[in-house]
């Protein structure tokens, strides 16, 4: 009788999780509008925004804020600022997307992967310990489905051997309280499509080495300058995209939906 009831109930369409329902109303979509349609900023106004930008998101210490496209374009700018020798090694959390594996194979580094402990989400002390040598030249800790690990461990061992901290938290952004640990070189926060809070892009960083800031800095590319048709086309397509991501409406494609009994088991 149990198995029934949650086979019933989980094929209800208030029972449905949509995958990737993004965290922003039609509003958000659709006040881009006015933007779209203004003539687009030149590069002294475009660094002015950006400039606002990083003051509003630390407002404790703007000099530390950066804006870039992406914490991919921020990992990259790092690595670039580093200049690494070629066979560097970068030791990286063992759970994360493959682009931020890329990025440090396209610069002639190489990866090392240190496991995640399964209850906390955090990489393993042990194993980072370990793992340390004398091409060790940075470290990039990933916090992983919105779960802030403790840092002070790694911070602990990486300034015993002067190595470079960069902490990415793409999945972590949790309002103002958090803006990475005071003594990671790097915090990266995504407002991407998909993240929480999201502004459809763009990411904003805490850099606490002025040196290392400035030679990011030297090397970012400008910002992308989208044109009207494209953020026309992404407001349209993501307004449809969350019409369709309803439970409701959801429910009608069992390929695009886990229930509520399949969730309760992940």
């Amino acid at each position: 009788m149990e198995n029934l009831r949650l086979e019933i109930a989980s094929r209800v369409p208030w029972a449905v999780f949509p995958r990737k329902r993004l965290d922003a109303s039609y509003t958000d979509f659709y006040s881009t509008l006015p933007h779209c349609l203004a003539q687009p900023p030149d590069e002294a106004n475009f660094a002015q925004v950006a400039s606002a930008l990083e003051t509003s998101f630390y407002p404790a210490n703007p000099t530390q804020s950066f804006a870039t496209l992406s914490v991919r374009t921020t990992w990259d700018l790092f690595l670039r600022a580093l200049d690494l020798p070629k066979g560097s090694e970068v030791i990286m959390s063992g759970i994360t997307i493959k682009d931020m594996v890329k990025i440090p194979e396209s610069h002639g580094l190489v990866p090392i992967a240190i496991d995640v402990d399964p209850e906390t989400l955090e990489i393993d002390i042990e194993m980072l310990q370990q793992a340390i040598n004398e091409k060790s030249s940075a470290i990039i800790v990933s916090h992983i489905f919105g779960a802030i690990g403790d840092m002070r461990p790694i911070i602990a061992l990486a300034k015993q051997h002067n190595i470079p901290v960069f902490e990415d938290c793409a999945e972590a952004y949790v309002g103002p309280d958090y803006r990475g640990h005071p003594e990671s070189t790097v915090s990266s926060f995504s407002f991407g499509t998909i993240k929480t809070d999201t502004a459809l892009g763009g990411s904003l960083n805490v850099v606490t080495d002025p040196e290392l800031l400035s030679k990011m800095r030297a090397v970012c590319m400008p910002l992308l300058k989208d044109s009207f048709v494209y953020v026309l086309h992404l407001t349209s397509s993501l307004s449809v995209h969350n019409i369709y991501a309803r439970p409701m409406l959801c429910s009608l494609d069992d390929h695009n939906l886990i229930s509520s009994r399949e969730f309760s088991n992940i």
